[in-house]
């Protein structure tokens, strides 16, 4: 849900909270939003987003097999990721 993807943004240090609340992009936040878009545009963009909750909607409604869904999604993120170097983030 949309609550528990801000909470990890935020135990992840890429949000906080201002003073009134509001969500602000911290310095690492915007580096790794940069780092995803330079590398991976397709898939952090709007349309991509889009896309996926339509299809999201059409499995809870019975049109569409999540299980075909996914298998489109994993062959799709393979072939984005091939070539892609693994990094290894020190613990905090």
């Amino acid at each position: 849900t949309y609550s528990k993807i801000i909470e990890g943004l935020i135990r992840h240090r890429y949000l906080v909270k201002n003073k009134w609340g509001g969500l602000v992009a911290t310095a690492l936040g915007r580096k790794v939003y940069e780092q995803l878009v330079s590398r991976f545009k397709e898939l952090v963009s709007e349309e991509t987003t889009r896309e996926l909750e339509e299809r999201m909607a059409l499995i809870e409604m019975g049109k569409l097999d999540y299980q075909a869904v996914l298998r489109v999604l994993a062959t799709h993120l393979d072939e984005m990721l091939r070539g892609v170097e693994k990094v290894e983030v020190p613990p905090k």
